[in-house]
């Protein structure tokens, strides 16, 4: 077995204390006490716990990256293969449920820990994009790009709070959410189809962004 850097000690330390600790609560010297650094280390590692959420994000899109490369075929149809990808991140963040549905919750209303962690998420659904084979340039990128993170995130949350094994609720989430956005991107050549899109998704981020933590069920931090 491989020995681990001091980073992904880091990450897993954290997200072992994650399980039964509030994250927002959790102290960085704890972190640092579980994976038997210093505080020291783990600021030459990192600069927050937002940055250590981050990293294990990146670390999620090299594993997927490299699954699907050794798994080979893929479905001719683009919404199969996105299905695909997601799915897969999701087997791959399972090990990890608790963790992140506490970190999930935490994080809602803290500006500067969203700030880290959603562009961290949307480097992760450039990759997943990538992943499925599906890239491109300039508008249909960034659309494709945000509506992407607009459609894991509802999926994310659906994955979060089911209790199933089959996944039944998440699977039927992502097939309804693949097929909506398929539509709408078969409609996106014309300037105000796009327009409508990115607005309809500003919005909507929005609009969870401006909630108050307790007050309604916002969207979550999606690894």
């Amino acid at each position: 077995m491989p020995r681990l850097s001091r980073k992904d000690k880091i990450i897993n330390a954290a997200l072992a204390l994650a399980e039964d600790t509030s994250w927002r609560d959790l102290r960085l010297s704890a972190i640092a006490k579980a994976a038997k650094l210093s505080l020291a280390d783990v600021a030459e590692e990192f600069a927050s716990k937002a940055d250590i959420l981050a990293a294990f994000m990146a670390r999620t899109d090299a594993e997927l990256l490299k699954k699907i490369e050794d798994d080979g075929e893929a479905s001719e149809l683009p919404r199969d293969r996105l299905f695909d990808v997601v799915m897969l991140r999701l087997e791959l963040l399972e090990p990890h449920k608790a963790a992140l549905r506490n970190i999930a919750r935490d994080m809602r209303g803290n500006p500067q820990d969203l700030a880290t962690t959603t562009s961290a998420a949307l480097r992760s659904q450039t990759w997943m994009l990538a992943g499925a084979g599906i890239e491109d340039s300039g508008m249909q990128a960034f659309l494709k790009t945000g509506g992407l993170a607009y459609l894991y995130a509802r999926v994310f949350q659906t994955w979060l709070d089911e209790e199933d094994a089959g996944l039944s609720k998440t699977m039927a989430e992502l097939d309804r959410r693949l097929r909506q956005g398929e539509t709408l991107l078969e409609r996106s050549g014309a300037p105000v189809a796009v327009g409508n899109a990115v607005y309809q998704f500003a919005k909507a981020f929005m609009r969870n962004r401006g909630q108050r933590p307790g007050t309604s069920k916002s969207e979550a931090s999606t690894p």
